[in-house]
């Protein structure tokens, strides 16, 4: 998975020891990490796109500041930036403060890897959930789930039809499924449908979006009508 991150650290040293620190934990769980690091408050409100960013490290005390890490939490919360705020300090008593703006957590320095550890994997799993990572020989891309149409499967290759374009994986469909979200059923031997798209529902059928359609297997049938029966109503329950 790719973490695209944003640093607000007033102090070099200490900023470059969050990458190194970053980057390190990216190593060990076979993610990559993006960042970009700021010193300033002004320059990071005002050049940062946010939505770019799924975390956004900050600094709670920035040297001979007015304008705080806090500060700065809260005009993100206010511009509607949904993504993970991490406060650095080196005071235990600004934690409290952090729950004004849905903090995912706080980190006391001098910042450490063991310390760090935890704290990213709790990410990585929270986000897992959101998108299907394709790993190459360039990098990772990352399909967020909700984009996700259909599944369909060739020997050990997959192509992943999204509302955007189709993706190619080499992965078997079993493996693949074993990891989707509960929103996935499988249809036929050789193809997954997210519930998410389906349009209409008739016979033996599935009408999805973009015009897509897809015969459900014989086997799968009574399995695909009750797991679409049962989102249906939690789908009407959360409206």
């Amino acid at each position: 998975m790719k973490f695209n991150i944003a640093i607000l650290e007033d102090i070099e040293l200490q900023s470059e020891n969050l990458i190194h620190l970053l980057m390190e934990w990216g190593k060990l769980h076979d993610h990559i990490i993006d960042t970009i690091t700021f010193s300033s408050p002004f320059d990071f409100i005002e050049k940062v796109d946010f939505q770019k960013y799924t975390i956004c490290f900050l600094d709670i005390s920035l040297g001979n500041e007015e304008t705080t890490g806090l500060d700065v939490a809260k005009e993100l919360r206010a511009s509607h930036y949904t993504g993970e705020l991490i406060f650095l300090t080196s005071f235990k008593e600004y934690v409290f403060e952090g729950y004004n703006v849905n903090a995912f957590n706080f980190l006391l320095k001098p910042l450490s890897l063991k310390a760090l550890i935890p704290v990213m994997n709790a990410l990585a799993e929270k986000y897992s959930d959101h998108y299907y990572t394709i790993k190459s020989s360039t990098g990772y891309t990352n399909i967020p789930y909700h984009d996700i149409i259909a599944i369909s499967a060739s020997l050990h290759d997959i192509s992943i039809t999204t509302t955007k374009e189709i993706y190619q994986d080499h992965i078997g469909l079993n493996t693949i499924a074993r990891h989707l979200p509960a929103q996935f059923v499988q249809c036929h031997r050789s193809s997954i449908i997210n519930m998410m798209h389906i349009q209409k529902l008739e016979s033996n059928k599935i009408y999805l979006t973009g015009n897509l359609t897809q015969t459900i297997g014989r086997t799968y049938l009574e399995d695909v009508r009750r797991k679409f029966a049962t989102y249906i109503m939690r789908m009407n329950r959360e409206a």
